[in-house]
């Protein structure tokens, strides 16, 4: 099994920039290896996120 894990978070259009960057901040703050996202405010947002598997190499 991969020692990593991206999972992916749907947002609603209408979701601004700022809005993004504090949901990515806070799954850093939780331990999230990175995260990042795609799309736009008027079609909506996917936010990335990718997470260490513990146990797994």
């Amino acid at each position: 099994m991969p020692a990593t894990f991206i999972s992916e978070e749907q947002f609603p259009a209408g979701t601004t920039e700022d809005q993004m960057q504090e949901a990515q901040r806070l799954r850093i703050q939780a331990g999230a290896i990175r995260s990042w996202h795609e799309g736009g405010e008027q079609a909506g947002w996917t936010l990335f996120t990718e997470w260490n598997v513990l146990g797994e190499q």
